[in-house]
């Protein structure tokens, strides 16, 4: 994260991606890349870049998500106070 971190917004951001995750699931099996990446030809069906596909199809991703969501929702209600 950047040094000086809109936390509110941080947090909003990851919320927001929580909340769009079986949205995106869906759509990442739906353009699911092939397992060798060959080269976009003219007329063959769109996938996503295999990196953002795994990103996506990651447990791990999403339980960090969920822990970053719960650490940073107490500091942003403060700070909605403030």
């Amino acid at each position: 994260m950047p040094g000086e971190t809109r936390w509110n917004s941080f947090y909003s951001m990851c919320d927001s991606i929580l909340k769009t995750q079986k949205a995106l699931q869906i759509l990442a099996v739906k353009y699911e890349p092939p397992l060798l990446e060959n080269r976009h030809k003219p007329g063959s069906n769109l996938t996503l870049p295999r990196e953002i596909f795994e990103i996506i199809m990651s447990d791990i991703f999403w339980d960090q998500l969920v822990h970053i969501v719960k650490i940073l929702e107490p500091y942003c209600k403060l700070l909605n106070i403030l």
